[in-house]
């Protein structure tokens, strides 16, 4: 499949198809397949997180919809936030932190509990559910085993709620059809820049701010 660059507002979008994996979804919810968005992004999935050459994903809002199979203008938004859209989403809305993590730990395929064989749309609905909470798409949800691996990481449900930290590598990819109406937003894996490289970014802006100083 060829990758073409379209140009979305201000900045560079790609060109992806979305489509579904017959045993791997429940209902409107994920796992959603996205093929297109290119190597170097499917290159930080498990395997258990691949199919058809693309990146299993979750859907973030729950009234916003996409044609399946269809093709959408996907660009990744660097503020990992969804654009307006959804039963409680606003414009320029955060995703949460615990959505970032439980969706990390499904691309590494660790996510405990999470049946990654072939007939795993109960799991995948149980985790789009969760997902769906957490960016208070519905008001309640049942605990379950996803619920309870929230507790424990954040400590409570609000905890999880709360926008990302920035520290599970996970963003957000902003559909539009081609027409340019909005489309259903996905998550999507980003790389995480290693500690030396910050470290070294750090040192580069001490340098930037000496030299300025020194002028």
């Amino acid at each position: 499949m060829m990758t073409f660059l379209v140009f979305v507002g201000s900045s560079w979008a790609t060109q992806i198809t979305i489509d579904r994996v017959s045993g791997y979804y429940s209902g409107n919810g994920g796992e959603f397949n996205i093929v297109g968005f290119g190597a170097a992004t499917n290159s930080l999935y498990a395997s258990s997180a691949l199919s058809n050459n693309g990146f299993e994903s979750f859907c973030l809002e729950k009234d916003e919809y996409v044609s399946i199979p269809g093709s959408y203008n996907a660009e990744l938004n660097a503020k990992n936030q969804v654009w307006t859209g959804g039963n409680n989403t606003n414009l320029g809305d955060n995703i949460s932190r615990g959505t970032a993590f439980l969706y990390y730990q499904f691309s590494q395929g660790t996510l405990s509990d999470y049946d990654y064989g072939a007939g795993r749309s109960t799991s995948a609905g149980l985790l789009q559910n969760t997902i769906w909470f957490l960016e208070e798409e519905i008001d309640s949800l049942k605990s379950n085993v996803f619920t309870a691996l929230l507790i424990t990481r954040f400590g409570s449900l609000a905890n999880a709620q709360l926008d990302i930290d920035m520290n599970y590598g996970v963003g957000v990819l902003n559909l539009t059809a081609r027409n340019g109406g909005l489309a259903q937003d996905q998550l999507v894996r980003t790389p995480v820049p290693e500690l030396g490289t910050i470290f070294l970014l750090g040192l580069g802006l001490l340098g930037i701010g000496l030299l300025r100083r020194k002028k």
